[in-house]
């Protein structure tokens, strides 16, 4: 995820280094882990996915997809995204987690 505070996502995706591995489980006991909290909205539909899919897509093509393919089964939207990275060359492993919130409540102990 880009934190767009820091600079514009174009500018923000070229400083981010590439097949460089920036955090490790490892023997210590204590472990710094990263944990975002964001916004939901119920019955939004949420894109979780490798850099494979990011570094052939823009996410103006990415939000694309999602409007023109907003009444296909999800499974219609994955593959459409993987084709058409793999159309401009894709090299790496694309791997997509989408899910539409439903039904979403109070949190417990709210």
């Amino acid at each position: 995820m880009l934190d767009t505070r820091v600079s514009p996502p174009d500018q923000a995706r070229r400083l981010i280094p590439r097949s460089c591995i920036t955090r490790a489980l490892g023997i210590e006991a204590d472990n710094t882990i990263d944990l975002h909290t964001l916004a939901v909205r119920e019955r939004g539909l949420y894109l979780l996915c490798t850099d494979g899919l990011t570094n052939m897509l823009s996410d103006d093509e990415i939000a694309d997809f999602f409007y023109k393919i907003n009444k296909e089964p999800l499974v219609e939207l994955i593959t459409a995204l993987i084709d058409n990275a793999n159309a401009y060359g894709s090299h790496d492993h694309i791997s997509i987690w989408l899910k539409t919130l439903k039904d979403i409540g109070m949190p417990r102990g709210a």
